[in-house]
């Protein structure tokens, strides 16, 4: 069982590092942010970089960046505590693709078709 939940987590971080590694990351200004906006991260005014994935209500890599500014505050997995106020930029996640299984016309020819 052990075996098996480890292969379903090995299986589930190489498919998210391939959908990372489709995306684009771009530093853009707070002021900036729209409600559709996902972050990868944050920037403080002081250069702290803060990772989506150390949020501490977050699981995912990449969050809606208008979520976290718009709270009271943004509490660390580590117990830090930030302020909205505090954030400068943010990195915003751009262009991920995603899987989508082939249609019937764009499958591959089988063995079994006819000319």
């Amino acid at each position: 069982m052990e075996i098996l939940k480890a292969l379903i987590f090995t299986t589930v971080v190489i498919f998210a590092a391939t959908e990372m590694s489709h995306a684009k990351i771009e530093k853009i200004s707070v002021q900036q942010v729209s409600p559709s906006t996902k972050a990868a991260g944050f920037q403080t005014y002081r250069g702290q970089i803060l990772k989506a994935g150390n949020l501490g209500d977050s699981r995912n890599r990449v969050v809606n960046a208008s979520d976290v500014i718009k709270k009271d505050f943004i509490e660390m997995k580590d117990g830090e505590i930030y302020y909205p106020e505090e954030i400068e930029y943010v990195f915003q996640v751009k262009g991920g693709t995603k899987f989508k299984a082939p249609k019937e016309d764009e499958r591959a020819p089988q063995d079994n078709d006819s000319n």
